[in-house]
């Protein structure tokens, strides 16, 4: 419930208005991702082993969206995604150009992002 809950309000937010100068600055910029539900990289789920990723918030509103995925059998799944961004307080909406909506929440220098079940944390370098 708690998630329908957050993507009811960030939907909401994201008709609104690019709001890239906010209460804590600028979110445009380059960041790795750190951690997954908590546990930093690499980190596994069932046969899934998550070892790389990042985002990059361009200003204008574009983003790109990187990860490596790799299984317990040694395949790689290279995940590439972009799209735009709009963002209102530190609530932040990523719109893929094809794939599944991002919700997540921009704080200084992070961003904490849900991924399918997962919540990924990337740090701005």
């Amino acid at each position: 419930m708690k998630r329908i809950g957050l993507a009811a309000l960030v939907l909401g937010l994201g008709a609104c208005h690019n709001s890239v100068e906010s209460a804590i600055g600028s979110p445009v910029g380059n960041y790795t991702l750190t951690a997954v539900d908590g546990s930093s990289l690499p980190f596994k789920t069932g046969t899934t082993i998550t070892v790389r990723g990042a985002i990059g918030l361009k200003g204008g509103g574009a983003y790109t969206l990187t990860q490596a995925d790799s299984s317990t059998s040694g395949t790689v799944n290279n995940t590439s995604l972009s799209g735009t961004w709009s963002m209102n307080d530190n609530a932040i909406v990523l719109v893929p150009n094809a794939g599944s909506l991002e919700l997540g929440i921009s704080t200084i220098d992070t961003l904490r992002i849900v991924r399918g079940s997962h919540q990924n944390l990337y740090v701005r370098h």
